[in-house]
């Protein structure tokens, strides 16, 4: 496992961590996006090539309140992400297979 933050002018915060077993990785992050005066979080389960597994949470707020905003979304995505905690095992190899699509 891996962990770290980033920031660039499109993304000014995102958190990751990514998890691998053998050959196979996802990664979890938390990105955040402010687009015409408005803050965007996202928060998803991806494979290494970037499809995304699962998307964990979706929002978008004003910059009037943005502190407590983003500690309330970050705290969303620490949420789903436990939730999801099985399906990020099966992905891995780790747990049960899932059904035929």
């Amino acid at each position: 496992m891996t962990a770290g933050h980033s920031h660039n002018e499109a993304f000014p915060f995102r958190a990751y961590a990514d998890y691998s077993i053998g050959e196979q990785v996802l990664e979890l992050s938390f990105d955040v996006q402010v687009k015409d005066s408005r803050i965007h979080a996202l928060g998803d389960i991806a494979l290494e090539n970037g499809l995304v597994v699962k998307e964990l949470m979706q929002a978008v707020g004003g910059t009037e309140s943005c502190e407590e905003l983003l500690i309330e979304h970050a705290r969303e995505f620490a949420l789903q992400s436990q939730r999801n905690t099985d399906l990020i095992a099966r992905k891995l190899g780790g747990g049960e297979k899932e059904p035929d699509e």
